[in-house]
């Protein structure tokens, strides 16, 4: 189960793939698997807005980076 739903539902409506916010972010597939999985304290918030700004930015950070329940 995703960390972020949001975040992955958003990314598949838009046809994002993890190697392309690794791409965005200049980190590694592994890194970006691990933060959307909620392992290594999940996103870093710079990164979380950079996210946001770039790919979803009719997207409030909140909603976009709500944890799974």
């Amino acid at each position: 189960m995703p960390y972020y739903p949001n975040l992955e539902a958003e990314m598949a409506r838009a046809g994002v793939m993890r190697k392309d916010v690794a791409a965005l972010l200049g980190k590694t597939p592994d890194t970006i698997t691990a933060w959307m999985e909620g392992k290594e304290s999940g996103f870093p918030v710079a990164y979380a807005f950079k996210l946001r700004n770039e790919l979803f930015p009719g997207l409030s950070i909140e909603e976009l980076f709500e944890p799974a329940a």
